[in-house]
């Protein structure tokens, strides 16, 4: 709802039961990644911390 997608817009990869998820957006706009990354940079959340940032 935050970002404003539809359900079909976005897949789960990984992590189903587990408390971090993996996901998939499929057609995100350039906004829309701009909002993620600065949500993930905001909660400094671990996976910036990965070589395929």
């Amino acid at each position: 709802a935050t970002l404003r997608l539809k359900r079909q817009q976005i897949t789960l990869v990984q992590g189903e039961s587990a408390r971090d998820k993996v996901l998939r957006i499929s057609a995100a706009p350039t906004h829309v990644q701009t909002q993620l990354r600065k949500y993930a940079e905001s909660a400094h959340s671990p996976a910036l911390d990965r070589e395929d940032r």
